[in-house]
């Protein structure tokens, strides 16, 4: 039924705005045109405010959201704007009950889709915050759970938007809902290995046997964990190629994580000329150990060096140490480091590797017997 407001308009409007296609007249298509630039106008305006906001926040001390958690605030907050003001442009034009059903459909059909954009965003900017007052995400719980916490909230919130989208076509939702409990029983013993990635994901959550930016070796695929979805985890190898790794792999294969060592053990076996002298040989040792007893980033109460075995051609000398390094960069350069001052004593005491082996002692040769010479 039209609004008194729209009986006054239409009592000076001429006859030919009053022509009817598709059961809206003429006005009423205009007033409609009106309305939808009306309401862009209003979200790019909405836009512009929130990204202006938002610069503004960012000179402010303290974390910040990422730039495209950034973008798509302001996106969802036009978004969201420029729907409620569809919604209230649209209320004086009286559209008949038919036009009037599918234009509001369509407008709740955007407008749950504009509410799961700004829901989405808020959620996103929350997890940023969260992220940046641990910069380092140190801790465990807090490198796995966030990522995974953040994907799930994600999937409730597009569930139910397709469950709000699905009351918009169907009257009888709870009955549709019932029905497709059956359905949804074969298609899940269809996707049996859907499943599988899911029960994988749960078996993440709660022993964590990795999180983000560890070093990892699954079954045959060693590198760095990039991301860990609710299917799969992708790993980041050391030839930098991105490799999708089923989580449902993750409840069977043995998951190797070097990322969680406490220290990083160096073993090497230096092999030792016999010609070094017993005294020689201490004096070495002794100048490794004093290295290793002040050099930062080396665990002292770790450290050995000691003679290890003979064998027929060296001496055999292990220096075994652990360095408190957090990434192989730091490893490489406290291993160079260690390399250089083991050489660099080698060659202050003159003392010999054994590099090839000892040749044993030519065996004399025997004179020939000289034969007696006859006159």
């Amino acid at each position: 039924m039209k609004t008194t407001l729209t009986q006054m308009e239409r009592s000076w409007m001429p006859e030919s705005l009053k022509a009817s296609l598709f059961e809206v007249e003429l006005w009423q298509w205009v007033g409609l045109g009106i309305a939808v630039i009306l309401s862009l106008l209003v979200g790019l305006a909405a836009r512009g405010l929130a990204r202006r906001a938002i610069w503004l926040r960012g000179q402010l001390p303290g974390p910040q959201p990422t730039v495209e958690t950034k973008a798509s605030l302001a996106r969802a907050i036009g978004l969201t704007s420029g729907m409620v003001a569809a919604f209230i442009l649209i209320a004086p034009l009286g559209l008949e009950p038919g036009p009037n059903h599918a234009v509001r459909t369509l407008l709740n059909l955007v407008a749950v889709l504009a509410l799961l954009s700004l829901s989405t965003a808020i959620w996103d900017a929350l997890c940023d915050d969260i992220a940046a007052r641990n910069e380092l995400l140190s801790h465990r719980a807090e490198r796995l759970l966030l990522p995974i916490t953040r994907k799930f909230v994600r999937f409730v919130l597009l569930t139910g938007a397709c469950l709000a989208v699905l009351s918009l076509f169907v009257e009888n939702l709870t009955g549709v809902l019932a029905g497709l409990g059956l359905g949804g029983l074969v298609v899940a013993l269809a996707a049996k290995d859907s499943v599988e990635n899911v029960f994988g994901s749960l078996t993440i959550m709660f022993d964590m046997p990795f999180a983000l930016g560890d070093w990892v070796k699954i079954d045959k695929v060693e590198g760095v964990v990039e991301e860990i979805n609710l299917r799969s985890t992708r790993v980041r190898t050391f030839e930098d190629t991105l490799i999708n790794v089923p989580n449902a792999n993750l409840i069977r294969a043995a998951v190797e994580n070097y990322g969680a060592r406490r220290s990083r053990r160096q073993r090497l076996s230096l092999r030792l000329h016999y010609d070094n002298k017993p005294p020689m040989i201490d004096q070495f040792a002794a100048k490794i150990r004093t290295y290793l007893d002040s050099t930062e980033g080396v665990l002292p109460e770790m450290s050995l060096v000691e003679l290890e075995d003979f064998s027929e051609t060296s001496i055999g000398l292990l220096v075994q140490t652990h360095f408190n390094a957090t990434n192989q960069a730091e490893e490489l350069t406290l291993r160079h480091a260690l390399m250089t001052q083991i050489l660099s004593a080698a060659e202050e005491l003159g003392l010999r590797f054994a590099s090839t082996p000892l040749l044993p002692n030519p065996t004399p040769s025997v004179p020939p017997i000289a034969k007696p010479v006859r006159s």
